[in-house]
């Protein structure tokens, strides 16, 4: 899938879109560091699947990411300032969702 998905970045024929789903799972689960960009360019996959994901891996920067694309802001900038820490971090966030 990560193949396919690279094949369709670069022509932009989406062939892979119906995979996206079981493809963060497979990131979650195998390539923890893909996750988040690959959540950043694709939108075929459901918001709430990706926070579980996200979650379930300990991936805080992507639920916060999710979080935000989902109208969650409060949670999403409680959860950076809790478990991130980092303001700089919150505000460098911020501007990119």
């Amino acid at each position: 899938l990560d193949a396919l998905y690279q094949q369709d970045s670069k022509t932009l024929n989406n062939l892979g879109v119906s995979f996206h789903t079981r493809q963060l799972r497979l990131y979650g689960r195998h390539a923890p560091d893909k996750l988040l960009p690959f959540m950043r360019v694709s939108s075929h996959y459901p918001l709430d699947t990706a926070l579980e994901i996200c979650r379930e891996v300990g991936h805080a920067q992507g639920e916060v990411f999710v979080l935000f694309r989902m109208g969650s802001h409060e949670e999403a900038l409680a959860l950076m300032l809790g478990k991130l820490g980092d303001m700089q971090v919150s505000t460098t966030c911020s501007h990119r969702m």
